[in-house]
């Protein structure tokens, strides 16, 4: 694809600051043809977004952003990128980012990284990260549950017999 001077910003695995903020100089950004999105509207970008390097030698599943500027609202992203959306029924975007950055879900990530010559990370992979943990989660809260429950139960028939 051919780059030019304005049209639609294209996030690169380099607009991601190490700190996981996103660069906004306009100066360190590519742009493309403003109908980018209508061909490609999975990968428009919306606040609260998660951005992730998905290949790259060093980057696949560490360079991991958000998105919390306004002006990138409506940007594409690389192919060398992906976009998650958090389902913010089941968690906020922010601890779904703060996860993934973590030791813990940067563990779960890197054991799904392909070692080939230039290392990459699937879509399906990103997302057996978080279900597994949220699983882990629930069955832990279950558990705890049925013991308060089994507590009260006690503790009722000791004081109303």
């Amino acid at each position: 694809m051919d780059y030019l001077k304005q049209g639609t910003r294209v996030i690169r695995i380099g607009n991601i600051l190490l700190d996981g903020h996103m660069d906004i100089d306009d100066n360190n950004y590519v742009f493309v043809y403003d109908s980018v999105n209508e061909d490609f509207p999975d990968t428009v970008i919306s606040l609260d977004d998660i951005v992730m390097a998905v290949r790259g030698d060093g980057s696949a599943a560490k360079r991991i952003g958000i998105i919390q500027e306004d002006k990138l609202v409506g940007a594409n992203i690389s192919p060398n990128l992906i976009r998650i959306q958090a389902n913010t029924s089941v968690v906020a975007p922010i601890f779904l980012y703060h996860y993934l950055i973590s030791e813990v879900g940067q563990k779960r990530l890197d054991s799904y990284v392909n070692k080939t010559a230039k290392k990459n990370i699937a879509a399906k992979d990103i997302a057996k990260v978080f279900v597994k943990q949220v699983d882990k989660s629930k069955v832990a809260v279950q558990k705890s549950l049925e013991e308060t429950q089994l507590l009260f139960d006690s503790l009722m028939q000791e004081y109303f017999g």
